[in-house]
């Protein structure tokens, strides 16, 4: 399936209450802002990601900013996230009220945490992306990364506010 936004159209895919959502093959490409925005508030919510090229967004490629004390998760894994403002975000304190990708790739720095926010990447790619190519803003937001190539990116790997990335494998 492909999404092509022209540069119209906010996010490709916004899901705001959903158990679990899959997406798998295509393209996700030229909207405004996000391709992906998870930011469901259904408790353990899941998104998996497979074999997706997400590019050209001028949002974030993926950004999983669950609700103050919900859980998210989500498994992106032999995706590509190229040439968007950031790769892959897990935001614990959601996602900013305005759009503004030049602050934390749009999301919160401070407020009421979800409970859980984990995002494992693999076998993935985030290059040229004008700001972090994999960013987890706040504690608890982790992401986990094995075999990744991330480079080429305004940052490469961007832990803030308490949030982690842990490596494993990278190329």
């Amino acid at each position: 399936i492909n999404f092509q936004g022209i540069h119209a159209g906010l996010n490709a895919i916004q899901i705001n209450t959903a158990a679990s959502v899959r997406i798998e093959g295509g393209e996700i490409a030229n909207f405004i802002d996000d391709g992906i925005l998870d930011q469901s508030s259904t408790p353990g919510s899941k998104l998996v990601v497979e074999g997706t090229s997400i590019n050209d967004n001028a949002g974030d490629g993926v950004l999983v900013a669950p609700p103050s004390g919900v859980a998210g998760n989500a498994v992106l894994d032999h995706d590509s996230f190229d040439n968007n403002a950031c790769g892959v975000v897990a935001a614990a304190f959601g996602a900013l009220g305005t759009a503004s990708f030049t602050t934390n790739c749009d999301t919160n720095s401070s407020g009421s945490a979800a409970s859980a926010n984990s995002v494992v990447v693999a076998d993935s790619t985030a290059d040229d992306n004008t700001g972090a190519g994999m960013m987890a803003n706040g504690s608890p937001a982790e992401e986990q990364l094995a075999g990744d190539l991330v480079t080429a990116n305004g940052t490469g790997l961007d832990p803030l506010d308490g949030g982690k990335i842990v490596e494993s494998g990278l190329k």
